[in-house]
Parts: C-alpha cells; sequence; structure tokens
C-alpha cells in the first residue's frame, strides 16, 4: 500500500503547486457565440489565455469568450485536508507520530522536544538504524566478533556541540 500512498502525496503536492502558482482562481473559459470551435482550438485558447494571464493582470476577451471563476477557495484550490490526511499517510508509512511531522492531531498532550526526540529515535530512526548496524556487523563485512553499533545518546540528551562531553569518548575510541 505504500507505492499507492507515496504516488498519491507526490500528484496532490503537484496539484497544490499548480494551484499555488496560478495567478487567477480556477475557471471555466466558454465560447458563447460565433462559430464553434474544435476542441484543439478550444485547448489553444485556454493555453493562450493562461499564458496571457501569466504575465498579465488584465484579461481581454471579446463578445464570444466569457471567463467564469468557479466557487473555490483558497483553502480548497491549496487541497489542505487532503495534504493533512497525505501527511498523515505518510506518518503511518514510517511509523513515526503524526505530530512529529507537524499534523494536527487535535487534543494532544504537551509533548517536550526531548520527548519528541526520543519518539523520533524510537518509532522512526531505530528499525532502519538497527538494520545497517546489524549489517555492518556481519563476518562478511567486518572482522568476526567486531560488531557496530550507533551511539544516539547525544542525540537524544539534546546536545549537538562538537565539545559535549558524550562525543570526546568516542572519538577517542575511533581514534584509537
Amino acid at each position: 500500500m505504500s507505492e499507492t500512498a507515496i504516488a498519491t502525496a507526490l500528484k496532490l503536492e503537484a496539484a497544490r503547486y499548480r494551484n499555488a502558482s496560478s495567478a487567477i482562481p480556477a475557471g471555466v473559459l466558454k465560447q458563447t457565440g460565433g462559430e464553434p470551435l474544435s476542441a484543439s482550438e478550444l485547448a489553444d485558447l485556454a493555453a493562450a489565455f493562461n499564458a496571457a494571464r501569466a504575465t498579465n493582470q488584465t484579461a481581454a476577451l471579446n463578445e464570444y469568450l466569457s471567463y467564469t471563476e468557479t466557487a473555490t477557495t483558497p483553502d480548497k484550490m491549496l487541497l489542505i485536508d487532503s495534504a493533512e490526511f497525505q501527511a498523515m499517510e505518510m506518518a503511518r508509512l514510517c511509523n513515526v507520530p503524526p505530530y512529529l511531522v507537524g499534523v494536527s492531531v487535535g487534543s494532544y498532550s504537551y509533548q517536550s522536544s526531548n520527548e519528541s526526540r526520543a519518539d523520533l529515535w524510537t518509532f522512526g530512526a531505530r528499525a532502519y538504524a538497527d538494520c545497517i548496524a546489524a549489517t555492518l556487523s556481519q563476518n562478511n563485512v567486518l572482522p568476526n566478533g567486531t560488531y557496530v553499533e550507533f551511539d544516539v545518546e547525544g542525540y537524544l540528551m539534546g546536545d549537538y556541540s562538537e565539545n559535549n562531553d558524550m562525543a570526546q569518548p568516542y572519538r577517542e575510541e575511533v581514534n584509537l
């Protein structure tokens, strides 16, 4: 199901970008008189209208054309509800709590940054890190009896400075 969810998220983001970059609201350009235009002529007319509106603030139509805006609001054009749903789907797919990816989850108890970091490690990154460590620890990668382990204490404590006390022993181990 992840392939479908990812494809949907990508298409949704493309639609949001298209709607956000439009200079005018979505609408219908309609021929009201004259000789009927073919499908390709109508498509060319619509493309020329969009191109002209992208560079000009004023549109000019003759008596045989009318433009009617659709009754969409910005929240509908930017597909806000759909985007939030897809973000929730991506969080589910990655096994990450929705609040860590900025999705509103309604009334949720207060979460500190330390708790958020621990949740991100536990729910999001640990499975991948454990797989990488196990793969690198195999005898065909490293000498027999050698293993790889991620040191995440500094991350979980929120101490990212180069001169922190947690990073120093690790650097000494690597240098040995």
